[in-house]
């Protein structure tokens, strides 16, 4: 029987799976996410290394309105690629944190305007299901839209595209480095990990 690290490196799309977790980890909007197929999800040994990380956020960042939906759409996922299967192993972990983030956000004890740590992963970082993903927290609000008359408090998606630019760490290697409106600062956390000289960041609060 092969272990968990020979089972997600045996898998077809190996780099789809880190991409899917990294996708969950940064809080992705769950109908965007490159989801695995039912030939994988309706493997037991890979929905529980599913649940582990699954787990591990809810007590590194825990934000339960996106979670609610995200195990709402992975259990639907679940339950359509084990369908025919007489007696198919799930991981039961997942419903009961479904029905428990569902009465906290029912409940209203979750609000929109809480800060949450997301994880954003540098997108020169191995793609690699078999090792712990790494990257940096940022404490924002993901669910503060512009429309609210606040720009602030969150990760917008030009700083994303931005971050695809620093790859090539000469563009800021050795050098001071100012990053203006820096909102959660996300590009001069990557500017630091790349070698710049001194980093600046400013915002307007």
């Amino acid at each position: 029987m092969l272990d968990l690290k020979s089972l997600l490196l045996s898998q077809p799309g190996i780099r789809d799976l880190a991409l899917f977790r990294r996708q969950y980890l940064q809080r992705y909007n769950v109908k965007d996410i490159l989801w695995p197929t039912s030939g994988i999800l309706s493997i037991f040994t890979l929905q529980q290394w599913i649940w582990a990380f699954v787990s591990e956020a809810q007590a590194t960042q825990p934000f339960p309105q996106y979670d609610r939906a995200f195990l709402k759409e992975l259990q639907t996922r679940i339950e359509s690629a084990v369908e025919g299967t007489p007696e198919p192993d799930v991981v039961d972990e997942f419903a009961e944190l479904y029905v428990k983030l569902d009465m906290e956000v029912s409940q209203a004890k979750a609000r929109d305007d809480e800060y949450v740590w997301i994880q954003y992963t540098p997108p020169w970082h191995e793609l690699d299901p078999s090792k712990p993903e790494r990257g940096f927290y940022v404490l924002e609000k993901p669910l503060v839209l512009s429309a609210s008359g606040s720009t602030g408090h969150r990760t917008w998606e030009a700083a994303l595209h931005l971050a695809g630019w620093l790859e090539d760490g000469a563009l800021v290697n050795g050098k001071r480095v100012l990053e203006l409106g820096a909102g959660t600062a996300l590009l001069s956390l990557l500017a630091a990990q790349k070698g710049a000289l001194s980093i600046t960041a400013t915002d307007g609060d």
